[in-house]
């Protein structure tokens, strides 16, 4: 029996969980959820800053109970 090879399986899962969690704490995955949904939906989407202006406008409108 002999382990993961070189730039086998092991390396790209690690690297897709990688990949996967800096696109999350970047906002990348949630910017591209938000561009499936337009897509979806037949919408026109937001540009990259439009969308995190109206993201934070929303958050200032609608405080939740958070520390800052």
């Amino acid at each position: 029996m002999s382990g993961p090879e070189p730039g086998g399986r092991l390396l790209g899962g690690v690297h897709g969980y990688l990949r996967w969690y800096l696109r999350e704490i970047s906002g990348a995955g949630r910017y591209q959820r938000y561009l499936d949904s337009c897509r979806a939906e037949g919408r026109t989407p937001l540009s990259r800053a439009a969308y995190e202006r109206a993201r934070v406008d929303h958050r200032e409108r609608h405080p939740q109970g958070r520390c800052c």
